[in-house]
């Protein structure tokens, strides 16, 4: 008896929003990250996550001034170079504005020492072109700017239509 109510037990809780959301963010592990796209005629919202020690060098949260100028200089550099590492094609004369930054994220339970945590980065970017996007491609080229990301989960959003793809080593490209 004892048994089927385990079963049960983990069953039920397998499919947890919290279950769930430790697979969402398996990416934030070193060398991933992930990027959203919903597109919306001419305009974009690009979600982008990735670990902290890929956009900035630290695993750990910046605790020193030095470490707080490496996570603002990263940060910055993201704010700055989204639009070249997610390429959209030049002739649709889009523009990105960076809406929001996380610079430290920490999913999941916290551990006994605050040393052992690793965290993401989370960016949310808007993007206005003067042209529509659907049917586009959007190319990827992270490694030119973070050369330590070598695996990009991609979600694209067209009006409800949703594909996903794994781009490797920036080898790739996915339609609007």
């Amino acid at each position: 008896m004892n048994s089927l109510f385990a079963a049960a037990f983990l069953t039920a809780t397998a499919f947890t929003p919290q279950a769930q959301a430790s697979d969402d963010h398996a990416h934030a592990e070193h060398g991933g990250a992930s990027v959203e796209i919903n597109v919306q005629g001419n305009k974009a919202k690009v979600a982008f996550e990735a670990s902290t020690e890929d956009v900035y060098g630290l695993a750990t949260q910046a605790k020193s001034d030095e470490d707080k100028k490496k996570a603002d200089a990263g940060v910055n550099t993201l704010k700055a170079k989204m639009g070249e590492m997610l390429v959209l094609d030049p002739k649709l004369g889009c523009k990105w504005t960076a809406t929001d930054v996380q610079p430290w994220v920490v999913h999941g339970e916290k551990k006994a020492s605050e040393k052992e945590q690793h965290g993401e980065v989370q960016a949310k970017f808007d993007v206005e072109c003067s042209a529509p996007l659907v049917g586009t491609r959007a190319k990827f080229a992270f490694k030119k700017t973070l050369p330590t990301i070598n695996k990009v989960k991609v979600k694209v959003d067209n009006a409800g239509k949703v594909s996903n793809t794994e781009i490797k080593r920036d080898r790739g490209a996915v339609t609007l």
